[in-house]
């Protein structure tokens, strides 16, 4: 690249079925400035039947949108926007997620970070949008190094302020805000779509980077605002559904629970016997809370619950 070329910047963002969340979304992201670097904005529309690609089409002629029919799940349509800013030949991915709300200037954080720890991915820090956003849910993951490995959220529940230092390594950054330098593609693959379609695929991403010398941080200075959700919060979920919701939450892919994502994340790169404890301590859980939740009443039951911190189960 000559010294006066602009770098480049894609935001991948994959999308279905909500229209009004994604456009509100790209209202705000169309303001969000990224200096010396040229933005694209590449949405994957997975087959939303509600006008979402239209109303993205009429409303923001300059955003490339890419179609799917339905099956791509949040993995194929990232790995679909990726190949597609690969072409472009930028020099940043920037995945992201259409439900979060962030600081306007997030992305130049994140691209500083990882110019400043040698092109490594970097992610943002994410704050639960609804406790005075001061909050934190999650700041990356890291593996825990107990007899039942699992990943556990790096600052969950802590205040967020300025004394937290800048720039932290991790296990893995959520796809909800990850740059990813262009180049890594090159040296690792895309996103792993077989035995990660829906959940987990940043998980394995990161795991299979750090694998290969490419460092993994967390910036504490890009915050962006969320909420987990009933899909990904087990303890949330729990709550609210009936047993029977709860045995097919195991089963249905977009849970972040589900047991055969849960099993792939729990061995994909660790030694069998840490890895099958791992899952097995997953499934444990689960069967303990559905235990839990056919002999509790629901009061005391919900007591438990809202006493539970809320972690990674593997």
């Amino acid at each position: 690249m000559s010294q006066d070329a602009r770098e480049s910047v894609a935001i991948v963002l994959p999308v279905h079925n909500r229209k009004d969340v994604t456009i509100n979304f790209l209202r705000r992201l169309q303001d969000v400035p990224i200096n010396g670097c040229e933005k694209q904005i590449i949405v994957v529309d997975d087959g939303s039947s509600d006008g979402t690609a239209e109303a993205i089409e009429d409303q923001f002629p300059s955003v490339t949108i890419l179609k799917g029919d339905g099956n791509l799940w949040w993995t194929g349509a990232v790995n679909t926007g990726i190949q597609n800013a690969l072409k472009k030949k930028v020099d940043y991915v920037l995945i992201m997620n259409d439900d979060v709300d962030f600081e306007m200037d997030f992305a130049n954080v994140l691209i500083n970070g990882s110019k400043a720890e040698s092109a490594c991915i970097m992610g943002a820090t994410t704050l639960y949008a609804e406790r005075n956003r001061k909050v934190i849910w999650k700041a990356g993951m890291r593996e825990t190094a107990a007899l039942h490995p699992r990943f556990e959220n790096v600052f969950q529940n802590q205040e967020w302020t300025l004394a937290l230092p800048e720039l932290i390594e991790v296990d893995s950054v959520s796809g909800r805000a990850m740059l990813v330098p262009a180049g890594i593609f090159e040296k690792v693959g895309l996103f792993e779509q077989r035995r990660f379609p829906h959940g987990g695929a940043d998980l394995e991403f990161c795991l299979r980077a750090k694998r290969n010398g490419i460092h993994v941080c967390v910036s504490t200075r890009s915050l962006i605002y969320s909420e987990p959700g009933k899909s990904k919060d087990l303890f949330v979920f729990l709550n609210t559904a009936s047993r029977w919701q709860f045995v097919k939450s195991c089963l249905d892919l977009r849970y972040s629970w589900h047991l055969r994502t849960s099993f792939h994340i729990a061995t994909c790169y660790r030694d069998f016997v840490p890895g099958m404890v791992g899952f097995l301590w997953h499934l444990s859980a689960i069967l303990k809370w559905l235990l839990l939740k056919t002999l509790l009443p629901h009061r005391l039951l919900a007591y438990f619950l809202s006493k539970r911190s809320r972690v990674g189960l593997v």
